[in-house]
């Protein structure tokens, strides 16, 4: 009974040690408000004109989509620094066929005894655009097709085939109108979109999470919660005009803490690798936030030499990337 006592004890105390050895992550999201970069240089005056040429199977429909493709933070013009020439390309409709349903009737014994079918047409449909920016000089700055839209539907479900082939021309004529409609406004969505990330620019709100060590036996569990509250009340005060070099010196000690973890946890087994990554982690959101890519990137590449979830490390790496790319655009 002794022995079995002990031994309870031993277990007991070796869970506890090494429960509050490995750290457990808790993820923490925060906010801040920054500019959204657009994929291209901006002119000095950030005015549009449109130009909208469409098929015969648009017709007037396409036109009234005219007003609605808009790119956020520009103002329409009839003459402005870009001109937006959009295309709606003739819609091929495929030729109609005929599915059918089957419905079984079972008697008491739940035994079949007959079947009735029932059939209807499907009519299917490809729509295809392009997308044109020309600059105040002229010059074809951005051309490209937008993505390929396909739409399916079906019509009313007979007894017959021939009832179905019957009214085929009919259902044909009313669901065509109505994948006009539908065609044109997917496409003015891709336009929109399109426009939004080449050349739109506004203040955004980003959200972005750090890692914490959530069990409470560690021994990093009351500093990291207290760098934690330290950090996102200053995050919170993040918006489009800060200056973002007083912000990092404002981050001094947060920054100083994360760096002292490698220095703390040196060793090679999982519990200080993870800690490791937490920190690598944590450091390339805040340069993140911070819009410093090149910091980001190198905390990045820190986490793929720690070799604990290296894998993570490409897509902030990626990011980190266009993050510069945009940078040098925008670099007057």
């Amino acid at each position: 009974m002794k022995t079995k006592m002990l031994l309870l004890a031993v277990l007991a105390l070796i869970t506890i040690i090494v429960d509050a050895r490995t750290p457990r992550v808790k993820i923490k999201s925060f906010t801040y408000q920054t500019i959204k970069l657009p994929e291209m240089a901006l002119p000095a005056t950030r005015t549009y004109s449109m130009f909208l040429e469409t098929s015969a199977d648009y017709g007037n429909l396409a036109l009234q989509y005219q007003n609605v493709i808009q790119i956020p933070g520009w103002n329409k013009a009839s003459a402005g620094e870009y001109a937006v020439d959009v295309k709606f390309f003739p819609i091929q409709y495929h030729k109609p066929f005929i599915i059918n349903r089957q419905k079984y009737i079972k008697d008491t014994a739940g035994v079949i005894v007959d079947t009735i079918f029932f059939f209807r047409n499907v009519y299917k449909a490809r729509g295809l655009g392009s997308l044109q920016i020309i600059n105040n000089k002229n010059h074809t700055i951005y051309g490209n097709n937008l993505n390929e839209v396909c739409l399916e539907t079906t019509g009313r479900e007979f007894r017959s085939k021939r009832a179905a082939r019957k009214h085929r021309f009919r259902e044909a004529n009313r669901l065509q109108q109505q994948m006009v409609n539908d065609f044109a406004q997917a496409m003015t969505n891709q336009v929109n979109n399109r426009l939004d990330v080449l050349l739109g620019t506004y203040p955004i709100t980003k959200r972005k999470s750090l890692m914490i060590v959530r069990n409470k036996k560690h021994k990093e569990f009351t500093l990291m919660n207290s760098f934690f509250n330290r950090f996102v009340k200053i995050a919170d005060r993040v918006n489009a005009t800060s200056d973002l070099s007083q912000i990092e010196s404002k981050l001094y000690s947060e920054i100083a803490y994360l760096n002292n973890i490698e220095n703390k946890y040196r060793g090679n087994k999982k519990a200080d690798k993870k800690m490791r990554y937490m920190a690598y982690n944590n450091l390339s959101v805040i340069y993140d936030m911070l819009e410093m890519p090149k910091k980001s990137m190198f905390y990045a590449q820190k986490i793929r030499d720690n070799s604990f979830r290296k894998y993570n490390a490409g897509g902030m790496i990626a990011k980190a990337q266009n993050m510069e790319r945009l940078q040098e655009i925008h670099t007057p």
